[in-house]
């Protein structure tokens, strides 16, 4: 792990940890830069999430109070009441139906500012963190089916979870995945006794790092299903291996291993591709780099993007992938066995540094567990 540490120290990355996990024989690597040896530190991790958000919802299709292809217009007519922009980026009334898998696959329209310059200029507000409840009235780009935006779908899907189980997605979560799970550093509102854990997040200007806000979040009752979530990479790491497990981690079960293997199953038509094309050129949460360059071609399941043939590299084709906003990302090969996490904490996201640190070191871990196997 040399050359992760020499190009940690080459960069202007100010922290980050890393840990690669062979889930088939045990073997893991770990690299710590500038925080503790701990697995136990606590991260912002926004869109990673979004993988939680998703297996909730995929329980109640289990159990079928949720369906993935019914319109959800009954269960929840706020969603139907949301305007689509035409093409001059004035937004009209919609009957297009919705359904629950248009949500988890992105293609029901709904967008962030920082995915599509259409809702950019609508919202026309001063760039920046916005208040996370705003997404309830912003309008959608498209008509579902039309194509795919990444987006705040998966902020509905929470809602709906929230609408269908009577519960706030906290305690839904505490209650079905990361309390089983001993997901314990998991949370929208990190309990007092976790406070220290905690570590701070910031702007980075240049070379330079800013503080970005209070390291301890204001107490909050508004639970978006796309972001907001604090965890560790103990926590998270714990997550994957239950996914790759086939959504058993021990004696806990969160899904059935038919319901995991939709999840890396391809979504998408043939029509539709994922990427950020409609994406500003510049936005402060984002620098829509090499992420988002990758993401091309690719393929989406439910809840996570996946490798395709055409651009795998070291990666399985199918292999899940996504992060979240303060720079963290995750790698899930089902194939290989493998699983990487790396987490960062500052804004925009898609840093060329910090990504080019994950992927450099997910190929270490690539190239471990083949002398493993030699």
């Amino acid at each position: 792990m040399e050359q992760i540490k020499k190009l940690f120290e080459k960069s202007n990355v100010h922290a980050a940890k890393l840990w690669g996990a062979n889930l088939k024989n045990g073997d893991e690597w770990k690299l710590s830069f500038n925080y503790s040896q701990s697995d136990d530190e606590i991260f912002r991790i926004a869109s990673m999430t979004k993988v939680i958000t998703t297996i909730a919802s995929l329980q109640l299709v289990e159990k079928s109070k949720l369906s993935l292809d019914e319109p959800l217009h009954q269960i929840f007519p706020d969603i139907a009441k949301i305007a689509v922009l035409d093409e001059n980026g004035k937004p009209q009334g919609s009957d297009s139906e919705i359904t629950l898998k248009h949500l988890l696959t992105h293609t029901s329209g709904f967008a962030y500012p920082f995915t599509s310059d259409k809702l950019d200029h609508f919202l026309d507000r001063p760039r920046g963190p916005a208040n996370p409840r705003e997404f309830l009235v912003w309008p959608r780009v498209f008509e579902a089916d039309q194509g795919f935006c990444y987006g705040t779908g998966i902020d509905w899907v929470g809602k709906v979870v929230e609408k269908v189980s009577g519960k706030s997605l906290e305690d839904y979560f505490r209650e079905n995945i990361t309390g089983p799970l001993g997901m314990n550093s998991t949370w929208f509102n990190p309990p007092e006794e976790v406070h220290d854990k905690i570590v701070d997040y910031y702007v980075r200007d240049g070379d330079e790092f800013q503080i970005a806000g209070p390291r301890i979040p204001e107490p909050t009752e508004f639970h978006g299903g796309g972001g907001g979530l604090f965890s560790s990479a103990k926590d998270y790491m714990t997550l994957l291996k239950c996914l790759y497990n086939g959504g058993q981690m021990g004696e806990v079960r969160i899904l059935n291993n038919d319901t995991v293997d939709l999840m890396f199953q391809d979504q998408l038509p043939d029509s539709i591709y994922i990427g950020m094309t409609d994406a500003p050129e510049e936005h402060s949460w984002s620098n829509n780099g090499e992420f988002c360059q990758d993401m091309i071609g690719d393929q989406w399941g439910l809840g996570w993007g996946l490798e395709s043939e055409k651009t795998m590299g070291v990666r399985s084709a199918g292999t899940a992938y996504w992060a979240g906003i303060f720079n963290t990302y995750f790698t899930l090969d089902r194939e290989n066995g493998l699983a990487v996490l790396y987490f960062s904490q500052f804004l925009p996201f898609d840093d060329q540094e910090a990504y080019e640190i994950y992927r450099t070191f997910e190929e270490e871990v690539y190239f471990q567990s083949s002398k493993d196997r030699c």
